[in-house]
């Protein structure tokens, strides 16, 4: 798969801005912040951070760093995974937010950069994303930019301890009218 480019993308008071090698360090001790790192343990098969630097090319497709508007150091990742058969076009995405940066709007913000983005360049019209479902805040910050829930995936993720989670499957679809 061709990656885009990743632009940057500047909101109100937060903005996307590619991922950087340089950032390594930031996105492992986001990752591995406890309010983090409860809903994605680090050594959880699938986890971003191997996929993001060490050349893994199934997820994800691309991804940003979440910045605070007018700053560059990294509070967040958002990262997207397209899939660009035109028959299926869509794309879902993930983020985590450093816990300094929770509950403060910058997560629907990023997103909403994000979403708008992915329609207007890449063409998609539906955006997926699933939470734990056991995560509120995070179904709530997704419910403010639009996405509803399709329903919940039974023992969707497996822990390390081998405990299994539910997660909660979200879209948020932007279909232009049909003519006529």
């Amino acid at each position: 798969m061709i990656k885009p480019a990743t632009p940057v993308l500047d909101g109100v008071r937060a903005g996307l801005r590619p991922l950087l090698p340089s950032d390594r360090d930031a996105v492992r001790s986001l990752l591995l912040e406890p309010e983090v790192a409860r809903w994605w343990p680090a050594d959880t098969p699938g986890h971003p951070e191997a996929e993001i630097y060490d050349g893994g090319d199934e997820w994800p497709s691309f991804g940003w760093a979440i910045v605070e508007a007018g700053s560059d150091p990294l509070i967040g990742i958002l990262l997207v995974e397209e899939t660009i058969e035109p028959q299926y076009r869509c794309a879902g995405i993930d983020l985590s937010l450093t816990t300094r940066a929770q509950s403060r709007g910058l997560g629907p913000e990023a997103i909403g950069l994000a979403i708008a983005w992915l329609c207007a360049e890449r063409g998609h019209h539906r955006i997926t994303i699933d939470p734990d479902a056991g995560n509120a805040r995070a179904i709530r910050a997704y419910e403010k930019v639009g996405f509803e829930p399709v329903g919940v995936m039974r023992a969707y993720s497996t822990l390390p301890t081998g405990e299994h989670r539910d997660g909660l499957f979200m879209e948020l679809i932007r279909v232009p009218p049909n003519p006529g």
